[in-house]
């Protein structure tokens, strides 16, 4: 077996297990934050995958090319659509210059450490659906349950919708500068300047 296969065997059974100890932790919503899907007799299932390939269709559209493709090189597409068929998200999608603008020495890392980023893609989505404008009347301080090791985000004062992790210093917040990009019966999508990386996954290196 070639290793481009092996990788790629790898990520997902690493995609799988991120995604059911999210599910176990979303049946504890009151200490994760993460927040179960309703379930309504008569109602229209829920088609996660067709719900990911507009949304991704989407943020191509407006110019998010570099996250729609991180996430399907690292497999957190699949590790998205398995959750999305469960539970509400809120993903902060990073601009493509939130990339680009990356210390060449973490941009390569994330760029060949699929697993890595994974992670990092994990960390910029939250347990519940919130909107731009349910955001913006929340106060400083408020937190949010990320996927990334039930890590937390919280609201940072500033000048928007900031949110962030103070601790991780100057990649420890982003604007929300894309409010509302697509938004779903289960998940919402904001664009956001920067991207966040734990130092956890830079001290792997």
């Amino acid at each position: 077996m070639d290793r481009s296969r092996v990788y790629r065997l790898r990520a997902l059974v690493a995609a799988i297990i991120l995604a059911q100890a999210i599910l176990v932790t979303g049946i504890h919503a009151d200490e994760s934050g993460f927040t179960a899907a309703d379930s309504a007799d008569g109602a229209e299932p829920y088609d996660a995958e067709a719900a990911y390939a507009t949304m991704a269709a989407r943020l191509r559209e407006k110019g998010l090319t570099l996250f729609v493709s991180n996430m399907e090189r690292s497999l957190f597409n699949t590790t998205l659509s398995f959750l999305l068929s469960r539970m509400r998200l809120t993903l902060l999608a990073p601009i493509n210059s939130a990339f680009t603008s990356l210390p060449p020495v973490t941009r390569r890392y994330l760029t060949h450490r699929a697993s890595v980023m994974h992670r990092v893609l994990a960390f910029h989505m939250l347990g519940r659906k919130i909107s731009a404008a349910q955001l913006a009347g929340m106060p400083a301080g408020s937190l949010f349950t990320t996927g990334f090791e039930e890590m937390e985000l919280e609201r940072v004062e500033g000048e928007g919708i900031v949110l962030g992790k103070p601790t991780l210093g100057a990649q420890g917040s982003v604007r929300v500068v894309l409010p509302d990009l697509y938004s779903d019966a289960q998940m919402v999508v904001h664009g956001v300047d920067g991207v966040m990386v734990p130092d956890i996954l830079l001290d792997l290196q």
